[in-house]
């Protein structure tokens, strides 16, 4: 298995250095940790794609890798390699990290919160204007209520599920 690290290598020697391990044992550990977490890789990535790739080769076991490939399946993430780099970059970046699925749901949430801003842009509008707000664009306000709750959900959701990917939930 190769990895292309980019900009990242420097840092995760650097890491591995502090932790007394090879750059393979680490990510060997990296890959056993979110195994056993049961927890999806994490699709953003902080890595420059344009930078100079450089490689770090491991072994993994036949259950290992097998295991890995699940996982990156499950993640929507089409080879091992990737799967794995994600993970490094997750624990050299130390940022929220989001799956396909949720990021989806923020990008649909923020789509809603536009539409409602806009809704409600229209509203006070209306009301600077002197016009008064007929019953109907009341109903509106509050369907724009349970819009905002539903989207406070979703995110909610989202953050929970990588804060207990990070174990802190």
């Amino acid at each position: 298995m190769t990895l292309r690290l980019g900009d990242l290598r420097t840092e995760w020697q650097a890491f591995c250095r502090k932790h007394h391990i090879s750059e393979s044992e680490g990510v060997r550990l990296a890959i056993a940790a979110t195994l056993r977490k049961g927890s999806p890789i994490l699709l953003r990535s902080t890595d420059d794609e344009k930078s100079d790739p450089t490689y770090i080769k491991f072994r993994l076991g036949k259950k290992a890798q097998q295991a890995a490939k699940v996982h990156a399946q499950y993640a929507g993430i089409k080879t091992v390699n990737r799967w794995v780099k994600h993970l490094v970059v997750s624990a050299v970046s130390k940022e929220p990290q989001l799956v396909a699925n949720e990021l989806d749901a923020l990008i649909d949430s923020t789509v809603q919160l536009m539409a409602i801003g806009r809704n409600l842009n229209q509203l006070v509008r209306d009301k600077n204007a002197g016009q008064k707000i007929a019953d109907y664009r009341l109903a509106v306000v509050d369907a724009l209520q349970k819009s905002i709750q539903s989207h406070l959900k979703q995110v909610n959701g989202v953050l929970v599920a990588n804060l207990e990917r990070r174990g802190k939930a």
